[in-house]
């Protein structure tokens, strides 16, 4: 299961114009646990075909130089909980997680801006507005 936000690549580009991302990585790097936690959190099941095993293989990675942070479980039935079958309701967690911490993530980077070259920032920076499951 993969949930992707769409509309970085601009972003990025934009990004380049700060000489260091330092300040960036570090940010994502820090949220990194929290975000982790959260999915975590949301991993409660109460449907009866719980086994703690999602939890416990819940993990977070920091990719792409520190500027990329993926959370997730790597069980093959993820996304039967998260989306349910003809025989099981859904039980989601990837999305409610994405859905609860996404502000405070995309706050968190730009207080990373900040600690960066702020003058080469473009203020014209948006956050992506669309998400694809």
């Amino acid at each position: 299961m993969r949930i992707e936000v769409k509309g970085v690549d601009k972003v990025i580009k934009k990004l380049d114009r700060v000489k260091s991302l330092d300040g960036v990585k570090s940010s994502i790097t820090e949220y990194g646990p929290d975000v982790e936690s959260t999915m975590k959190k949301n991993e409660n099941f109460v449907m009866g075909y719980s086994t703690g095993l999602t939890e416990e293989r819940t993990t977070h990675t920091i990719r792409k130089g520190g500027l990329e942070l993926e959370v997730g479980t790597d069980t093959p039935y993820a996304p039967f909980v998260e989306d349910g079958t003809r025989f099981m309701d859904p039980e989601p967690f990837a999305l409610p997680t994405y859905y609860e911490v996404k502000d405070e993530f995309v706050e968190k980077v730009i207080e990373g801006l900040k600690k960066d070259d702020w003058r080469t920032y473009n203020a014209n920076i948006r956050p992506p507005h669309r998400i694809g499951v």
